[in-house]
């Protein structure tokens, strides 16, 4: 008896409040849920049954056919509407990254605009919409980062270390020392720091040492000693970091 009604106020509650905090829909464990499939002989039924929004029959049949108590059943047929709902999220996601209106307001960083294109043009409620658009925003940043890196590994192996945390700074919009980290981790994974004269390569540290003591035609000098470029191209690279280097006092 006291088993009964434990459970009985267990689906009480689950019923007055079927999220979790993080307001994602409540599930059963991994391990319950995969043993509950494997006994599920009409999953394309159910299936059918929650596309014409018929979720009561659909849980009556998932507790007949796996022996799941209705608490379960509820949770488990949950768990198979939301996995049907991130199938259709992820096609309409991929349809809708390929539009060239959706794409500017991507790069723009117009969410809230996209997130309002999504649905007009898909149908798809407010909730659906905002986690389309997120990972949408999600895989276009991965994409930036794995450019970016790309672009700093060229200028590495090219031995523009100046100019590759340039482009990171100018990219990222970070300070000079966190840029000049991420460059330096960057360049550990292609094996480590080319450093020396008779690799070409110009040492940040020693640059803005020079910068820093005023001795700024010594700074030029010595860029175009250790990367063979011209007047013009040593100057600027020196003038940015002196730049860099004024903006953050």
């Amino acid at each position: 008896m006291e088993n009964f009604f434990g459970g009985l106020l267990a689906e009480l509650f689950d019923i007055a409040f079927p999220f979790e905090s993080d307001g994602t829909p409540k599930r059963l464990p991994p391990e319950r849920f995969a043993a509950l499939n494997e006994r599920l002989a009409s999953r394309a039924e159910i299936e059918r049954l929650l596309s014409r929004n018929q979720e009561a029959r659909a849980i009556r049949l998932f507790a007949r056919e796996t022996g799941a108590n209705s608490r379960e059943a509820r949770m488990a047929v949950s768990q198979i509407a939301q996995e049907l709902v991130d199938a259709q999220v992820a096609q309409l996601t991929a349809q809708m990254s390929e539009r060239t209106d959706m794409q500017q307001l991507l790069s723009a960083n117009k969410k809230i605009e996209a997130i309002k294109l999504f649905r007009t043009q898909t149908g798809t409620d407010l909730r659906t919409a905002k986690r389309a658009v997120e990972r949408m925003l999600a895989g276009q940043r991965a994409e930036t980062v794995l450019d970016l890196d790309a672009s700093v590994a060229n200028l590495l192996e090219r031995r523009q270390k100046l100019q590759a945390i340039k482009l990171y700074r100018e990219s990222t919009g970070v300070g000079l020392k966190e840029a000049k980290e991420a460059v330096e981790a960057i360049e550990r994974t292609m094996g480590g720091p080319r450093n020396g004269v008779e690799g070409g390569l110009v040492d940040p540290d020693e640059l803005q040492r020079l910068i820093l003591a005023g001795k700024k035609i010594e700074a030029i000098k010595y860029y175009r000693e250790q990367t063979g470029a011209g007047l013009r191209e040593a100057k600027d690279a020196v003038d940015w970091l002196d730049d860099s280097l004024r903006s953050k006092k």
